[in-house]
């Protein structure tokens, strides 16, 4: 009888370390962006930026802990596409991806985390010269 008690005290001790033991994989986790704004113009006129190289990076990920990100993209008045999201690459815990001015207007980029429900904005205007 000794011994039944003695496991059960073992098994449900056991199962309460590892149920509070594990902690939050998502305590540490951050996702940033390299630019919050960017102003892009609608030319292939030199001097003019039509196009912004930028990079998403996550930190605090813990091992096993996806770090791909998402995008989407939201403009004024209905206008979803000023922008094109182009050459995406991944190399470790950063997303290097490129914005090119599609249309005139303004809007928002969300990049979002596969994981750990993150999200970086970044303001987007584009203008005609």
């Amino acid at each position: 009888m000794v011994k039944k008690i003695s496991a059960l005290l073992i098994a449900f001790l056991g199962s309460v370390l590892l149920l509070f033991g594990c902690g939050d994989p998502y305590k540490n986790f951050s996702l940033s962006v390299s630019k919050s704004d960017v102003i892009l113009y609608l030319s292939d006129e030199e001097g003019l930026v039509n196009s912004e190289d930028l990079t998403a990076t996550i930190s605090g990920a813990a091992k096993g802990i996806s770090t791909d990100v998402t995008f989407s993209q939201y403009g004024a008045n209905g206008v979803n596409d000023i922008v094109t999201i182009e050459n995406v690459s991944k190399n470790g815990n950063t997303t290097n991806f490129t914005l090119k001015a599609n249309k005139v207007g303004r809007g928002v980029i969300h990049v979002n985390s596969l994981e750990g429900t993150k999200r970086a904005e970044i303001n987007v205007t584009v203008y005609i010269p």
